[in-house]
């Protein structure tokens, strides 16, 4: 990960877009401290997408033609929920 000053940044802008294209972040400081972070397109929209929820993350691997054949053991499930009815709270 490289780090630059705005300034020197500035003066090396083309630079510093082709590291990023090729998967380096960048660090952008002013007077020593961290104000920015420059990354690839490809990495932004990645952290940027939707993130879903367990169920429908379930229901997509589901629906994928690749996993049709996927034979999962049952009882490699057994054991994991906890079958108590919780803790008592005063109400």
């Amino acid at each position: 990960m490289n780090h630059y000053s705005i300034a020197k940044a500035k003066n090396n802008l083309s630079r510093i877009v082709h590291e990023v294209e090729e998967g380096e972040m960048v660090h952008l400081t002013r007077r020593g401290k961290l104000v920015a972070v420059l990354l690839s397109a490809q990495e932004f929209q990645k952290l940027s997408k939707k993130q879903s929820s367990p169920a429908d993350a379930l229901q997509h691997f589901l629906a994928d033609e690749n996993n049709k054949n996927i034979d999962i053991d049952p009882a490699v499930f057994e054991g994991l929920r906890i079958k108590n009815s919780g803790r008592d709270i005063p109400l």
